[in-house]
């Protein structure tokens, strides 16, 4: 009854692996659930990117690149794609290590995107699959699916946005700290430009070395006024922070070498 496990799995290294191993033991339970109640071949289950990143935590990314692993390594195959109407796709758990991985069963489309899953799978020993018990047996993964896609899309721009604050927060302290100043991180007009910029890739340690070469050459200027986020956070941040690598190799290409010989 209970589905056997692929003898890849038994390759994974329990610790760099971890994720693998954790991803094989949430397919073989889809696919002993669906042994036991018999709603599709045994060894078949239904699967969704939203379905695994709600019950496993981990992101969308993560569970697209291990579904693309186990296809690869010849442990699962992909018997249906999901899309529009039926959302779910339905795969196969290979036990056999001699499996071909190329689906011998005969799946007959019209158009992706209009076709009902009863109507374009055809496979020996499968139950009706438009009646409701089947249909029910879907639901189990897919009533909710925009709902997790919706909360999927929902955490990642909190994670954002929580990340863009907290860089926000740091940036201004080691900007007030340096440069004697005394700016609120929680300004809209500073939130806008550091964002703008984390947005294009800068992390903080490039806030922290911009805030550096700027305080070198300002403080205790003329130009010590114009240490203020909105100068250095703006369009010329790259610029700035190239400064210093410019500065040194021109002060390294003038330097003159003096050699006084005492006689």
């Amino acid at each position: 009854m209970y589905s056997k496990l692929n003898i890849r799995v038994l390759r994974f290294n329990p610790i760099k692996d971890v994720d693998k191993i954790i991803f094989n033991h949430y397919l073989m339970r889809r696919v002993n659930a669906n042994n036991i109640y018999k709603k599709l071949e045994a060894g078949y289950f239904t699967f969704t990117i939203s379905g695994a990143v709600s019950e496993l935590g981990f992101s969308k990314g993560k569970v697209q690149r291990l579904i693309k692993s186990f296809v690869e390594l010849g442990i699962i195959s992909r018997v249906v794609k999901g899309n529009k109407t039926n959302k779910c796709s339905i795969y196969k758990y290979i036990t056999d290590s001699r499996y071909d991985t190329k689906i011998d069963t005969k799946i007959i489309t019209k158009n992706d995107n209009d076709t009902n899953l009863s109507e374009i799978l055809y496979i020996s020993d499968f139950k009706d699959l438009g009646d409701k018990d089947f249909k029910d047996y879907l639901d189990i993964d897919t009533n909710n699916d925009n709902k997790c896609a919706t909360k999927e899309g929902n955490l990642e721009k909190d994670n954002i946005n929580k990340k863009i604050n907290n860089i926000c927060i740091d940036v201004i302290a080691y900007f007030n700290k340096t440069c004697k100043k005394n700016f609120k991180p929680t300004t809209n007009k500073t939130k806008s430009l550091i964002k703008a910029r984390v947005n294009e890739g800068f992390e903080l340690e490039d806030f922290k070395k911009v805030i550096d070469i700027k305080s070198k050459q300002w403080m205790y200027s003329d130009m010590q006024k114009y240490l203020r986020p909105e100068t250095l956070f703006s369009n010329k941040f790259e610029g700035y922070l190239n400064e210093e690598i410019l500065n040194y190799s021109k002060e390294e290409s003038d330097e003159e070498w003096e050699i006084e010989f005492d006689y």
